[in-house]
């Protein structure tokens, strides 16, 4: 591949390259992670999934040739390792940053609605108000108790009793229905 004393030689000489090395760079980025829902990696994590997926990558294709004896350009091989990584990471962080933007302005989300308003309910949407990587928007409660209707629970309003799930789920366009009460209560 690579002509001896240093030159690159033609791109054609590396192209049956990218048929090695595309299946293997996603077959490693998959294994590392890479393509796991952004909300829950941070940016240290995915640089260093893509880091080690371009390594490995890198490292095999390089014992590949080296096992078969083709001659390359280890410096093209080098670069190719070092732009991947930068590209691919500087790519996943631009779309983690945008789909933070849209979430927050309320675009892919789910409306969640709890059934209960005690202490399970109140730990479970005290946990979705304080993660930001959720994409719930919580709709309310509903109690068994009718009498806890128009309370709040950690700043949730307390929509009807349980016997009203059906109602509330069409009028408020729920998504989800999570259980945060004891099953003998659920009518």
């Amino acid at each position: 591949l690579g002509e001896p004393g240093g030159s690159l030689g033609r791109w054609e000489q590396y192209a049956w390259l990218l048929l090695v090395m595309l299946p293997l760079w996603a077959g490693l980025l998959y294994w590392q992670g890479v393509y796991a829902p952004l909300r829950t990696r941070s940016h240290l994590g995915l640089l260093w999934g893509i880091a080690a997926a371009t390594l490995l990558g890198t490292a095999g294709v390089t014992l590949v040739l080296y096992a078969l004896k083709i001659h390359y350009s280890r410096i093209l091989l080098g670069l190719f390792g070092v732009f991947s990584t930068l590209l691919l990471t500087l790519e996943k962080w631009a779309v983690k940053w945008f789909l933070t933007f849209r979430y927050a302005a309320g675009y892919n989300r789910r409306n969640l609605l709890v059934l209960g308003s005690k202490g399970a309910a109140a730990d479970l949407i005290t946990r979705v108000q304080r993660e930001e990587t959720f994409p719930f928007t919580l709709i309310g409660c509903l109690d068994p108790d009718p009498s806890q209707v128009g309370k709040e629970v950690a700043g949730v309003p307390v929509l009807g009793s349980t016997a009203e799930v059906r109602e509330a789920v069409s009028r408020d366009a729920v998504d989800e229905v999570v259980v945060a009460m004891p099953a003998n209560l659920i009518p």
